[in-house]
């Protein structure tokens, strides 16, 4: 549990002879590490906060904690949270819990409280942003942590939502795929990086399984395929399509056939 996620914690590393860039997640000297499921740590009173981190990406149970006897902060789903806050920051919106000098002075009272705002009051995202990952980044800002989604659950729906065919994610659908749909998902997306990376090195197109070319999250930047990195040498059109294999490999080596079930279901259900 890392429990400080904010931008100032994400860095982008381009330095000079890099392939692609790098991102790297620093400063865990908030984080903890525990057995089990749950993260519950005693709040026995004020002098023994166990709260840290920016107040800003605080989800509600953690900063609205009140101290007392045999009373505890939960932060099993706090990072969750956070990351459905660095969703609005990563499509181009202000922190919709944090006051911004580019936000006019008569909107400053549209700033929401975390520990009082309501779901609806949430803003709305920049259009082009998927409707999956709208729905998913409204979903880890639930104010309940039991209604928001595992990591395992939100991972796995940005992965559908660059390779995965279009209508495994429609939401009014009334059918699952079946067992031998996302098997063969799999094996032709693992076919395309054992054959395909080492060799031409270009961006994966129409793995889908229903004719569609690859989809991708988009704000002001290229598609994943087609990724430029900031330098570098060589020919950044291939650069770009081993990232996207490395992306593809990595979803490959830690997915499991119940994760894409539960990931659908999961967006089918809110």
């Amino acid at each position: 549990y890392h429990r400080d996620l904010k931008t100032d914690n994400i860095l982008l590393n381009i330095e000079e002879g890099l392939a692609h860039p790098q991102l790297v997640l620093t400063d865990f000297g908030c984080s903890l590490a525990q057995e089990g499921q749950s993260m519950s740590v005693p709040f026995p009173s004020r002098e023994a906060d166990p709260r840290q981190g920016n107040a800003q990406h605080m989800a509600p149970e953690v900063k609205g904690a009140v101290p007392g006897l045999l009373r505890s902060v939960n932060f099993t789903a706090s990072d969750l949270w956070a990351c459905g806050v660095l969703g609005y920051e990563i499509f181009g919106s202000e922190n919709p819990f944090a006051g911004s000098e580019r936000i006019p002075k008569r909107n400053k009272s549209k700033v929401l409280d975390s520990i009082t705002y309501k779901e609806s009051q949430l803003p709305r995202l920049p259009k082009d942003v998927p409707v999956v990952i709208k729905h998913l980044i409204h979903d880890l800002l639930r104010r309940n942590p039991k209604n928001r989604p595992s990591p395992t659950v939100a991972a796995t729906l940005c992965h559908l939502v660059l390779w995965g065919p279009s209508k495994w994610l429609n939401r009014h659908s009334l059918t699952l795929p079946t067992s031998n749909e996302i098997m063969q998902w799999l094996l032709c997306l693992t076919t395309k990086v054992l054959c395909e990376a080492g060799i031409s090195r270009q961006p994966i197109e129409d793995i889908s399984g229903d004719g569609l070319k690859r989809r991708s999250v988009r704000r002001g930047r290229r598609a994943v395929g087609n990724m430029q990195p900031h330098r570098g040498t060589g020919n950044s059109h291939r650069e770009g399509g081993q990232l996207e294999y490395e992306l593809v490999s990595t979803f490959l080596t830690r997915v499991h056939f119940t994760d894409i079930v539960q990931a659908i279901k999961w967006n089918r259900a809110f």
